[in-house]
């Protein structure tokens, strides 16, 4: 408990002095207008910190949640850009796998019609 019933004056280091005692949990008890307003500026000042403190805070949290977001966002649209389903996709796919067979079969037609030659005794 910080008695100023008898100060009349506050400088700023003062000020600083009772900044850091309020802040270690003091209480102050004041009669005179220039100390109570004095004492009144410091709690503002301690009150627009705090929210000061609570505003960034929210706005770090709301901007984490919106980068989470838009990344997900992202990876669904990469994901559905790079698989497509449906009868088209499986109509390819299907021609595809078929080009390769009937390549594979030209292939081993062409080996198997080849005479086969060896040297030697």
């Amino acid at each position: 408990m910080v008695d100023l019933n008898e100060i009349t004056f506050i400088d700023k280091s003062g000020e600083r002095l009772l900044r850091l005692l309020v802040s270690e949990g003091a209480q102050c008890i004041a009669s005179g207008a220039c100390i109570k307003h004095v004492l009144d500026r410091l709690a503002a000042r301690r009150r627009s910190r705090l929210l000061n403190l609570f505003a960034v805070f929210l706005f770090a949290v709301l901007l984490a949640v919106l980068v989470c977001a838009i990344s997900a966002n992202a990876s669904k649209q990469a994901v559905a850009t790079n698989v497509r389903s449906g009868l088209a996709s499986e109509q390819v796919l299907s021609a595809r796998f078929r080009e390769k067979q009937s390549a594979r079969r030209a292939f081993n037609h062409q080996s198997a019609a080849r005479p086969t030659v060896s040297f030697g005794a």
